[in-house]
């Protein structure tokens, strides 16, 4: 990994995000308040153009997401070895007796992690798995289905 490969994966995210959320390019650089081209923006989208932290999160800004969980899904995307993300708020609602220790340590974390994000470690993830009952690879299939939206 390094940082083209971040800016591509970023690019990617981006784009994902925008057609998600029903835009053309054009429609997207509309709404930005730079103003920016829709050459500018395909090139963000492709990887062929770098861009700025406060572009970045001006983008994300004008979709909707928080910029947090698009880099985090961008760095997934190249395989940045992040950890596990988790949406504390849908992890401390979910239903089922095998996840009754996961919802308990998201309402822990939630008192203290105010935007409901946590990135958890690969040692941190097998202490939890240990707590569960279950091996570290059933644990981490079944907190995939908490990443932030």
């Amino acid at each position: 990994m390094n940082a083209e490969d971040v800016t591509r994966a970023a690019g990617l995210e981006l784009r994902k995000a925008r057609i998600d959320a029903g835009l053309t390019l054009a429609q997207l650089c509309d709404r930005l308040p730079s103003r920016i081209q829709v050459p500018t923006l395909a090139g963000y989208e492709t990887g062929h153009r770098s861009f700025t932290v406060g572009r970045f999160v001006e983008i994300c800004a004008s979709l909707g997401r928080n910029p947090a969980v698009v880099i985090l899904a961008a760095l997934r995307r190249a395989k940045a070895g992040v950890g596990t993300v988790v949406d504390l708020q849908a992890l401390a609602r979910a239903e089922g007796a095998d996840r009754a220790v996961l919802r308990q340590w998201a309402r822990f974390r939630l008192e203290t992690d105010q935007d409901g994000v946590v990135v958890i470690d690969t040692s941190t993830l097998r202490e939890m798995a240990v707590l569960c009952g279950m091996p570290p690879a059933e644990l981490t299939r079944t907190l995939a289905d908490f990443w932030p939206s």
